[in-house]
């Protein structure tokens, strides 16, 4: 409803993601990724499936019935990864746990903590809200800082340095772990960002502002999405938090960076000067002929 009250930014990021896949090409063109991942079998090691966010996977499930259930702190509020005979799962509570997909056995159970935010009602405590991501016997998971760990027994590789907080799960491609921030909380003027690190060893390659200096917002609330042909990548972004005069560019929009240095390739904006919150906040679904988001307010397309 435009004309109601708006929620905040998190209570719509969960559901978002896969309105922009079932809505937006109408059969045009088949959502199929365009790399990375697509290789028919039981592997989900990204949030979206793949690097084109298809969110597709060339095997249906087999059936709904509960094998198993296990506990994991805080509940997850991003999904848990299938890689091979194995279920990784990162949770709100600051949990990174890795399971035997047939039984649920624990493999290994590591216990990363929350990032602290001022909230109305008191601190907000966040561990991990959109998720992990698998790559080359690593797993990567982001709350205010990106975390490596070796898959096979969950020990720390290597940990990044604190970045306001990453809302979308990080997505690993061409040896890059690709991961957007935005603020912890919605009372705080900072700039949204998408960051560029080293997946051997966590090195910041590069970290773009998606708003301009002195603006604030534009934070990047879902996962990125990769076109590896092209060495880029799309992220939608978000809101000013606290609105400015004037048109707030790098807010409510789509944008392409460079993978190689984090450059700005193209942007559109959505909605100039919004004061209503009107994030981009699913990861852009990208087919050879269209890139596809959702925002608040509706289902939004380009011709690539």
């Amino acid at each position: 409803d435009a004309g109601g009250p708006l929620l905040p930014r998190r209570d719509f990021l969960a559901g978002a993601a896969a309105v922009a896949a079932a809505a937006v090409v109408g059969g045009a063109v088949p959502a199929r990724a365009l790399g990375g991942g697509w290789s028919g079998g039981a592997r989900w090691s990204q949030v979206a499936h793949d690097l084109s966010a298809s969110r597709v996977s060339a095997r249906g499930p087999e059936g709904l019935d509960i094998r198993w259930r296990r506990p994991i702190a805080g509940g997850l509020t991003g999904p848990p990864l299938i890689v091979g005979r194995h279920v990784v799962a990162a949770s709100l509570g600051g949990e990174i746990a890795m399971f035997d997909l047939a039984d649920g056995r624990e493999r290994w159970r590591v216990e990363l903590g929350r990032a602290s935010y001022p909230g109305a009602e008191g601190p907000v405590e966040l561990g991990f809200f959109g998720g992990c991501a698998v790559e080359g016997g690593r797993v990567v998971a982001a709350s205010d800082r990106l975390h490596c760990l070796r898959l096979s027994d969950g020990s720390v590789l290597w940990q990044g340095e604190p970045l306001d907080y990453f809302w979308g799960a990080p997505v690993i491609a061409c040896g890059l772990v690709l991961a957007g921030s935005g603020a912890g909380t919605e009372a705080t003027a900072t700039r949204g960002r998408v960051s560029a690190y080293r997946l051997a060893d966590g090195v910041q390659v590069w970290s773009t502002p998606m708003v301009p200096a002195g603006a604030n917002g534009g934070g990047v609330l879902s996962p990125v999405s990769v076109d590896p042909a092209r060495r880029t990548l799309f992220a939608g972004t978000g809101a000013p938090y606290i609105p400015q005069a004037g048109a707030n560019p790098g807010t409510s929009s789509v944008v392409e960076l460079s993978l190689r240095d984090g450059r700005l390739l193209w942007s559109d904006q959505v909605h100039p000067a919004d004061t209503r919150g009107f994030d981009v906040n699913s990861a852009p679904l990208l087919t050879p002929r269209v890139i596809a988001v959702t925002a608040k307010d509706g289902v939004w397309a380009w011709d690539r």
